[in-house]
């Protein structure tokens, strides 16, 4: 059901405009502490990438 939610979200933010990659969703236990510092550290990269909110900037 989440999976469906974030489809959603990122359905809405591109087609505002945003960018769909502002929203992601990872799946990793608590014993995966390497797998949760990778899926931080690319949602990071993505998101320097994508650069600040538009909207605020208006």
């Amino acid at each position: 059901m989440a999976e469906k939610h974030v489809d959603f979200v990122k359905r809405i933010l591109e087609r505002r405009g945003l960018g769909a990659d502002r929203v992601n969703m990872y799946n990793c236990s608590a014993a995966e502490v390497g797998r949760f510092k990778e899926s931080i550290e690319d949602m990071m990269k993505k998101l320097e990438k994508l650069g600040p909110n538009p909207i605020r900037e208006e």
